[in-house]
């Protein structure tokens, strides 16, 4: 998916619930990709677990969150 304005956007997933794209839902969608499916993409994202340490992923998320202008919001810290 589209990368800007991702954070907490609303992701309808393959099983038909809705996600949002919120720090807990990225950080699964990186460690364990087939776990929350989107839909309209077909599951093909690798599985970062053993690649990248908590404090490279953190930095990954805290990098989503800049890329939206709802991250400077007080509501959204």
């Amino acid at each position: 998916p589209k990368l800007e304005d991702l954070w907490l956007r609303s992701r309808q997933l393959t099983d038909g619930t809705e996600v949002k794209a919120d720090l807990p839902y990225l950080r699964e969608a990186i460690l364990a990709p087939q776990a929350k499916i989107v839909e309209g993409y077909a599951g093909s994202m690798p599985n970062y677990r053993d690649v990248y340490s908590d404090e490279e992923i953190d930095g990954v998320l805290v990098y989503l969150k800049s890329l939206s202008p709802q991250a400077i919001s007080p509501q959204n810290p």
